[in-house]
């Protein structure tokens, strides 16, 4: 059973781009402060393990490469340029369709 509803699901069809890009912009727009509440909790908690640590005289935490927070933060960017792009290309077909 298909999620999307009766439309023609040939992938270059223009009802299938339409409902692509709005669905993919509701998505977008919900899962946006969703992913700025984790960016910020991940940091908020590695700030507290940092302090608990400090704090009972123990050596800090360093995470393994590649899990770093900075590293956290450039792949949520890498992502978000990746949507930023599929959107791009949904809306450039779907205009190219049209015409």
């Amino acid at each position: 059973m298909s999620l999307l509803p009766d439309l023609q699901m040939d992938e270059k069809s223009v009802d299938y781009l339409k409902y692509c890009v709005t669905h993919q912009l509701l998505i977008v727009c919900s899962l946006c402060a969703l992913r700025y509440r984790e960016r910020g909790n991940i940091e908020v908690l590695f700030f507290n393990i940092q302090a608990k640590l400090k704090a009972g005289g123990r050596r800090l935490y360093i995470p393994p490469e590649g899990r770093l927070v900075r590293d956290i933060e450039s792949g949520w960017i890498r992502l978000e340029k990746a949507e930023h792009d599929r959107e791009l290309a949904l809306r450039e077909e779907l205009i190219r369709s049209n015409f």
